[in-house]
């Protein structure tokens, strides 16, 4: 019995179509994945950008609130306020450097690859982690500060006699 000859040609043709599907099915995953890396990307710097926003006054609060706290407590002048100040100075010098590295909030990104959109989001990630971390510290503070006004006004009312 003889093979006919159309068989290998059906083959061939078939094997064509996998090759273009499979290469179309390539190119929209491709395109959907830089899609994705893109939005988030955005919502990434966006993130970033009010943390960073959020930071200025948590830093502006915090030294208030140490130095009002401070003040009442009679330490205004300790070691421990000056090292606290020192580390205040620190945090903002890393806040105004940060602010001019800021990624813009407008940006588009449609000129970056995957790779590179893969970049930008580990970075951002990283300066959201730093920010993060200095706004615990000084939030901490804050409570600290709160706690600290909470037993003093404790003991003030101790002091004070009951006239009835």
């Amino acid at each position: 019995m003889a093979d006919p000859h159309w068989t290998s040609y059906i083959g061939m043709v078939s094997g064509v179509i996998g090759v273009l599907v499979a290469s179309f099915s390539l190119h929209k995953t491709n395109k959907i994945k830089t899609l994705d890396l893109r939005i988030e990307l955005r919502r990434s710097v966006l993130d970033l950008n009010l943390l960073h926003e959020a930071l200025e006054e948590t830093l502006q609060k915090a030294k208030k609130s140490r130095e009002n706290m401070s003040a009442a407590m009679g330490r205004f002048r300790s070691g421990g306020m000056k090292a606290w100040l020192d580390q205040h100075s620190k945090d903002v010098g890393v806040w105004l450097e940060m602010n001019q590295s800021l990624p813009a909030k407008d940006c588009s990104y449609k000129s970056l690859n995957s790779e590179q959109l893969e970049q930008n989001i580990v970075e951002t990630h990283e300066q959201q982690r730093i920010l993060k971390f200095i706004e615990d510290r000084y939030i901490n503070s804050i409570n600290e500060d709160q706690k600290n006004g909470e037993f003093l006004r404790e003991q003030a009312h101790k002091q004070i006699p009951n006239s009835t």
